[in-house]
């Protein structure tokens, strides 16, 4: 009797063992696939290195433009998202800034946070 007991014990043991191996497993897994899960905030260098290029082909589009000179603007990319801010003569200097800029590939965005003097 005594015998059987500890046989079913030793059984449940083991079952219990393996649930247990088993859970530990899934939570490891679980974290290591949200541990590698990109951070909206900092992108990774390829992002970087495409934003600064973005950046770049924007601020090339301002020199090549005859119509306005975009001394006092500035551009920043975030994730394809282009960001202008500074200062234009007239509005139409505004909205032309944003439309060289959309038109550009590899924006996906526009917020013109340029001012009209």
């Amino acid at each position: 009797m005594i015998k059987k007991m500890l046989l079913n014990v030793c059984r449940n043991l083991k079952i219990s063992s393996w649930i247990l191996c088993l859970s530990l497993w899934s939570i490891s897994a679980g974290l290591l696939i949200t541990g590698c899960a990109d951070n909206r905030y900092e992108p990774g260098p390829g992002v970087r290195l495409d934003d600064t290029l973005t950046s770049q082909q924007v601020r090339d589009a301002f020199l090549a433009d005859r119509q306005y000179k975009f001394e006092d603007v500035k551009v920043t990319t975030f994730q394809g998202t282009v960001q202008l801010s500074g200062f234009a003569a007239t509005g139409d200097e505004k909205s032309r800034a944003e439309q060289i800029a959309k038109d550009l590939p590899g924006v996906k965005k526009v917020e013109n946070n340029i001012s009209v003097k």
